[in-house]
């Protein structure tokens, strides 16, 4: 009877801690479904100790260090759960979850994640053993594969995840990207033909299911493009843009790859044609009129180009600085020099953050300035320079933008003193030599420059002060500052032995000369030079 009075007791004890673990296991969960990440830990751990279902605890535990962002932590528990019950699809699904994501981050962190990646991929084949229909499971393998360059195993996964779930865009894109991958991976020739009309055929198939859904419209265009069928890609892309969604997420692609079908081949009626109907069919929209205008300007079509700038600039209501820009390029293409450095000037002087320094109004600016001189527009070259340009450029093209004014400068005085202006001459000389000392002072600043710029620029500066000021002594200083950075500069070269033979110092003037090459006016110099020498007593 006392033996019996225990056994039953025991059972009675046994059952409570049963009934008692399962509503703890029930009161962990709904702390993660709270995300009260540590609190369910410490309720699941407490279960493990007292013997409550492995499985599910593992599970929980797994499940909350991923919720405390965790990986490392997560898969320790997730692969325990996983000896618990080999044959639990949760346990396998975490698994290979919690190593995906750990290889995710070591790929971030720029380390190699093959070794995670190959166990998420053993988990998630277990995955698709146990679950052959779930398509999630053949979707994560396929990327999995996709990371690892494995593009075959891809695109087999992936076609196993469509097949399942038809609807699933992202599957059916997957696969035309992984064939079209694959087919730039294959060596054999019939391979890569055949794995890139694959990826054709999956990217047609694609755009008919994408009409409700234009977000892959220009990401499959973009596959049939680069698997050979531009033509087809093109319509599908025109599709996109006269669509009536006005999304630029969706249109701002479609553009771009209309401009990758048509640009390099140089389509430029097709091209523009194509934008011209986007602009037709959103009157009000300056993006078709901004793409339109920049292929107008890729095609050197400037008077074009410039009217359609100016139809950008009155859509975006005149305020945006890339109009302005691109406008003044259209006008210096166009040949309208004053007015293309004023829509520069206006575009310079904004915030707008300009990616490309050479595609910025600085840049079109400097070359507009060079283009005005050439030209013979002297004053327009300076004023260019001098106020649009000086007050707005950046510190690494000052140096040079100093160098050209000096230039400038100098030629305009020359050509002032020459029509009797000598008041205007003086004041351009002084701004010339100014310019020329600043560009100096930069010099420091500049350790790129190469050793012979640097004295061509020492040269230049001495130049001003021997030929417009009279100043020997300054401008012999300048020449041998410019020889010990280059000896055999010859510019400074024939300078310096100028002034030593004015000096009566032949024999240094005919060794500096010696030293500058065999350009014609140097060669006259030593020759000079050398009769001095005979006549000198």
């Amino acid at each position: 009877m006392f033996r019996i009075s225990i056994i039953a007791s025991v059972i009675v004890l046994a059952s409570s801690l049963v009934a008692r673990g399962q509503d703890d296991l029930a009161s962990a969960k709904k702390l993660l479904e709270r995300k009260q990440w540590d609190k369910a830990i410490e309720v699941y751990e407490k279960l493990l100790e007292e013997g409550t279902s492995v499985l599910e605890c593992r599970i929980g535990l797994c499940q909350a260090w991923l919720g405390k962002q965790d990986p490392d932590t997560a898969s320790f528990h997730a692969v325990k759960a996983e000896k618990a019950d080999p044959k639990s699809i949760e346990a396998a699904r975490l698994v290979g979850w919690c190593f995906l994501l750990k290889g995710q981050a070591k790929a971030a962190q720029q380390s190699d994640p093959t070794a995670d990646y190959e166990q998420a991929i053993l988990s998630y084949r277990r995955c698709t053993e146990l679950e052959p229909k779930n398509a999630e499971h053949w979707a994560n393998l396929g990327w999995l594969h996709q990371q690892l360059g494995q593009y075959d195993e891809a695109v087999a996964a992936y076609e196993k995840a469509a097949s399942l779930d038809a609807g699933n865009l992202n599957y059916t894109y997957s696969v035309a990207l992984n064939a079209l991958n694959a087919s730039n991976a294959a060596t054999d020739p019939a391979k890569k033909k055949s794995l890139k009309e694959k990826a054709a055929a999956w990217a047609s198939k694609g755009m008919k299911a994408a009409k409700k859904n234009p977000g892959f419209l220009a990401p499959l265009a973009n596959i049939l493009n680069a698997a050979g069928h531009s033509n087809e890609a093109a319509e599908a892309y025109l599709e996109v843009l006269l669509a009536k969604s006005g999304d630029p997420n969706v249109k701002g692609p479609a553009a771009q790859g209309l401009w990758g079908v048509y640009g390099p081949a140089g389509r430029w009626d097709e091209l523009i044609g194509a934008y011209e109907k986007w602009a037709s069919a959103e009157p009000k929209n300056y993006l078709p009129s901004w793409w339109k205008g920049y292929a107008q300007l890729s095609a050197k079509r400037f008077k074009d180009a410039v009217a359609t700038w100016k139809k950008v600039d009155k859509l975006s209501g005149g305020q945006w600085a890339q109009a302005w820009h691109y406008l003044g390029v259209a006008l210096r293409g166009a040949g309208q020099m004053e007015e293309a450095a004023r829509q520069l000037a206006r575009a310079a002087k904004s915030n707008y953050p300009w990616q490309n320094p050479q595609d910025s109004p600085q840049f079109y600016l400097e070359l507009l300035a060079g283009e005005a001189f050439q030209a013979g527009k002297l004053d327009l070259a300076v004023k260019i320079i001098e106020q649009d340009l000086l007050p707005v450029i950046k510190q690494d093209r000052k140096i040079w933008v100093l160098n050209n004014l000096g230039l400038f400068r100098r030629d305009l005085g020359v050509a002032q003193e020459r029509q009797g202006l000598k008041t205007a001459a003086r004041k351009s000389y002084e701004a010339a030599k100014k310019a020329y000392k600043d560009a100096v002072q930069l010099i420091p600043k500049h350790p790129e420059m190469t050793a012979t710029q640097k004295a061509q620029l020492l040269n230049d500066y001495g130049l001003m002060y021997q030929y417009h000021f009279d100043d020997y002594k300054t401008a012999l200083k300048n020449y041998l500052a410019a020889l010990e950075l280059d000896p055999n500069l010859p510019d400074a070269c024939l300078n310096v032995g100028r002034i030593y033979m004015q000096l009566g110092k032949l024999k240094e003037a005919l060794e500096v000369l010696k030293r500058g090459g065999d350009r014609g006016d140097i060669v006259a110099a030593r020759k000079r030079c050398e009769q001095m020498m005979k006549k000198k007593p």
